[in-house]
């Protein structure tokens, strides 16, 4: 969790200093991640207020991703290979569509998935004819303008291993490096993550061990690009 050391105002109600202090060494302010996001966002010429809040929220959702996923719900069986060629579909149409979500869901439907009766941030839930391949569409607004757009890919029976293969595509496509690469820590719920980081954009990368859609065991890999 993050607290704010102090703020130094200069010139009426302009911030001209402000300094973050973590408790945990894990979320230490020096995180390259945290740091590099404060760079970019700075770039950007926004209000630092607002910026701060935006690293704040980082900091506690990656202090909330540390627990690891409960042992049932990590497929240790290798999912058929017609249902990984489904999920690798819906991966190449979020890699080629987004950031328009839209686009994707309607890409997706044209491929066969069909809308749930579920929304999800302020897009779309789709299944596969098999309903064993969930794909969640959505994004939201996060500063300046700017917006968070997600894709998460959710596969009954994946193994972390495959959802570690599935997730391919998305790092070739971003030139997307490691955490380990960039300085940071992996989330115990992740078999591996990477990110990639242009003057317009950032984009996210997860394979995860667990899925997020389903009750039953599997794997889902999970792409955020803020732009």
């Amino acid at each position: 969790m993050a607290d704010i050391a102090h703020v130094k105002k200069k010139g009426g109600n302009r911030l001209s200093r402000v300094e973050l202090r973590f408790k945990s060494s894990q979320f230490a302010a020096d995180n390259p991640a945290l740091r590099k996001l404060a760079i970019w966002l700075k770039s950007k010429g926004n209000d630092v207020r607002k910026n701060l809040c935006i690293i704040a929220i980082a900091a506690i959702g990656l202090a909330a991703c540390v627990t690891p996923p409960p042992a049932g719900k990590i497929s240790d069986t290798a999912v058929a290979q017609t249902t990984l060629s489904i999920a690798a579909q819906a991966v190449d149409i979020c890699g080629r569509t987004f950031p328009n979500v839209t686009g994707a869901a309607d890409a997706l439907q044209r491929a066969g998935f069909s809308e749930t009766a579920e929304r999800f941030e302020n897009g779309n839930e789709l299944d596969d004819p098999s309903r064993q391949v969930r794909v969640q569409v959505g994004e939201r607004p996060v500063n300046g303008g700017r917006k968070e757009h997600v894709c998460l890919i959710s596969v009954i029976g994946m193994t972390p291993e495959q959802g570690f293969a599935l997730a391919q595509p998305w790092v070739q496509r971003y030139d997307a490096i490691t955490n380990a690469e960039a300085g940071q820590g992996l989330s115990s719920r992740a078999i591996q993550a990477w990110r990639s980081e242009t003057p317009d954009r950032i984009a996210f990368i997860a394979a995860n061990k667990a899925n997020n859609a389903f009750r039953q065991a599997g794997a889902s890999v999970r792409l955020i690009l803020i732009q």
